[in-house]
């Protein structure tokens, strides 16, 4: 397995800003001013086919997995049908993520849930990606901008 490391001096500012959750912007901003990288990542792995991240359910802890699973039955009422619970497997990164991807039968619009955990921070995200009849592609997130 390749993985690949990140230098967080090529990070902006604006960037920093933008993924800080309250002040926490400053840190960063001082070491790139200074340039010290932070230690962000022990690596990430390169891309890898869906396929290779496909897992069971069982694989799931059973409280993650009813969060997920509350999500399909609100999808399913919307005609989607097909789903495959999915995990990081050859993450560096620490923590936990489990999600689950699901078709609708058009295929032209596709559902996320995704549970992360790093540390004390637990996040879901529901995310629905289709694509309109002019080609363009609408993506709508619960995450703040």
């Amino acid at each position: 397995m390749k993985y690949y490391k990140t230098d967080s001096r090529k990070i902006s500012f604006r960037e920093y800003y933008n993924i800080a959750t309250g002040t926490s912007f400053i840190l960063p901003w001082l070491l790139k001013i200074l340039g010290l990288p932070l230690r962000l990542t022990s690596g990430i792995p390169e891309p890898q086919s869906f396929r290779h991240n496909i897992i069971d359910s069982a694989a799931i802890p059973s409280e993650i997995l009813a969060k997920l699973n509350s999500g399909i039955l609100e999808l399913q009422k919307l005609g989607f049908d097909q789903f495959w619970y999915y995990t990081l497997k050859d993450s560096l990164i620490g923590g936990g993520a489990f999600g689950v991807s699901i078709l609708h039968p058009s295929q032209r619009t596709i559902g996320k849930i995704v549970f992360v955990s790093i540390k004390s921070r637990q996040s879901f995200v529901f995310l629905l990606v289709s694509e309109l009849s002019d080609g363009t592609i609408l993506a709508t997130t619960n995450n703040k901008p």
